[in-house]
């Protein structure tokens, strides 16, 4: 895992994290997953691709702005809970998924 991405999960990125922090709940293609609450610049992304050379940003939240897109953003807790909850699948081929972290000096 990118050390960006263990940041913006509160993380530490000096340890191993044996377990993904985001979950697939009931197998639907739907990803939940906590934000640091100590977190408070840069975007995350949700990218899509179909075969791992083309990636598609499908989702977004800004730290900053508070902005989501494509997601929603539960801030009832301390920290943001974030769930990206993909279209139905148009067609029968893989679908694979990415977060990515980006600062805003990126």
């Amino acid at each position: 895992m990118p050390t960006g991405l263990e940041y913006l999960l509160g993380l530490d990125p000096t340890t191993y994290d044996a377990e993904q922090p985001w979950s697939w709940p009931d197998g639907l293609v739907r990803l939940q997953l906590t934000l640091s609450a100590d977190v408070g610049e840069g975007r995350l992304e949700i990218q899509r691709s179909a075969d791992l050379s083309t990636w598609r940003i499908v989702g977004s939240y800004d730290l900053q702005l508070r902005e989501e897109d494509g997601v929603t953003v539960a801030t009832d807790g301390a920290a943001p809970a974030l769930t990206y909850a993909a279209p139905p699948l148009v067609s029968s081929g893989p679908e694979f998924y990415r977060l990515r972290f980006v600062r805003d000096s990126d």
